[in-house]
């Protein structure tokens, strides 16, 4: 089911950051620019020797028993043996994902208290509301749904990957995440993404409203405003930053 309203925070000021309202353009992210560093980085699943069994069926076809058997017997050593063969296999894994998939990552709530205090800490922070229906089909095809959080991060075997493991590598995250509520969109390439590529227009219309703290910056508050020029309504919230929870207090306000 395609949600009808979803949200991008952004800290006006940051590089880039104002380009989501002058240009209406959204950012297919790598994930090499996420913060947290398990986040689509899956961890390695010991494989046992059916797996690469199966793996040498797939990689060799034409081999005879005798030359799978010496095949098994190298991949098993490599892996049990070597830490720098893993760490190459897992590079080669992570830098695939990095370079050839894009990622945007939405929410579900404009008063979410967890993001407000990541985003407007110097009470420079923003929140765009979009007509996902209308942005749905503006946007790549690609995979997107609701992030499901878990308690560990998601695994993968090198030697038996299953139907499942980019669902689990891209849509997954460690429960200490769950308060961003957060909803992704996938891109899939065949080549290196540029950052033309990962730039991503849509039409004015798809932006419902624009929140922003009542205390930004008067020269940032300006320019927002100039920008809406009346195609879009913005609304001020109070916000409240409280470090000791990692959260914020997001009241209305009457201007």
């Amino acid at each position: 089911m395609i949600p009808k309203i979803l949200y991008k925070y952004k800290t006006w000021g940051e590089t880039h950051h104002d380009e989501i309202l002058t240009k209406q353009w959204l950012y297919y992210a790598s994930a090499s620019q996420f913060n947290d560093e398990l986040d689509c980085h899956p961890v390695l699943e010991d494989p046992t020797l059916d797996d690469i069994y199966y793996y040498s069926q797939k990689q060799n076809p034409t081999f005879s028993p005798e030359e799978h058997q010496e095949y098994i017997r190298m991949q098993w050593q490599n892996y049990y043996n070597g830490a720098e063969y893993r760490r190459k296999r897992q590079k080669e894994i992570d830098d695939r994902r990095y370079k050839m998939f894009g990622i945007l990552c939405l929410t579900q709530r404009y008063n979410n208290e967890y993001l407000w205090w990541q985003y407007s800490k110097e009470h420079n922070g923003f929140c765009v509301e979009y007509d996902y229906e209308k942005l749905f089909n503006q946007l790549p095809i690609g995979g997107a749904g609701f992030v499901v959080y878990t308690e560990t991060p998601p695994s993968i075997n090198l030697f038996r990957e299953k139907p499942e493991d980019m669902t689990n590598t891209f849509m997954r995250k460690i429960s200490k995440y769950q308060r961003e509520e957060e909803y992704r969109r996938i891109v899939v390439s065949n080549h290196i993404l540029s950052t033309k590529e990962r730039n991503i227009s849509f039409s004015i219309d798809c932006i419902i409203k624009v929140y922003i703290d009542s205390l930004m910056n008067d020269s940032y508050k300006r320019k927002i405003y100039k920008i809406a020029d009346n195609r879009f309504p913005i609304e001020e919230l109070s916000i409240t930053i409280k470090d000791e929870n990692d959260e914020a207090i997001v009241e209305h306000i009457n201007i």
